[in-house]
C-alpha cells in the first residue's frame, strides 16, 4: 500500500519548534490550501492541514520559512483514535 501526500499552501501558524523526549526537534504547524474551484459569485474556500516535521526537516523549515510563506510538503497522512469523555472513540489528524 502507498501512503503519500503532497500539499502546497501557506503557513498560517507561528513556527515554534519543541524538543522531543529523546532530544530531537519537533515542529507542528498548519498550512492553508486554497481550493482550485468555487461556485459562481462565491469566494474560494481553503482547506487547513496540520503538519508535523521532525529533526532536520523541522530545523530547515524554521530557518527558511515563516508565517505567510508558501511551502510544499511531501509526507504521510496519519490518523489517531482517541476515547472521548464518554468512552466513545473518535479519530483525529495530528496537530
Amino acid at each position: 500500500m502507498l501512503n503519500s501526500v503532497n500539499i502546497i499552501g501557506r503557513i498560517i501558524t507561528e513556527l515554534k519548534p519543541t524538543t522531543t523526549s529523546t532530544g530531537g526537534t519537533c515542529l507542528k504547524f498548519r498550512i492553508a490550501c486554497e481550493r482550485d474551484y468555487s461556485k459562481a459569485g462565491e469566494e474560494r474556500q481553503s482547506d487547513i492541514f496540520s503538519v508535523t516535521a521532525f529533526n532536520n526537516n523541522a530545523k530547515f523549515i524554521v530557518n527558511n520559512f515563516g508565517q505567510g510563506y508558501m511551502i510544499g510538503i511531501t509526507g504521510k497522512l496519519k490518523t489517531y483514535v482517541h476515547p472521548n469523555e464518554d468512552g466513545k472513540k473518535f479519530s483525529t489528524m495530528p496537530f
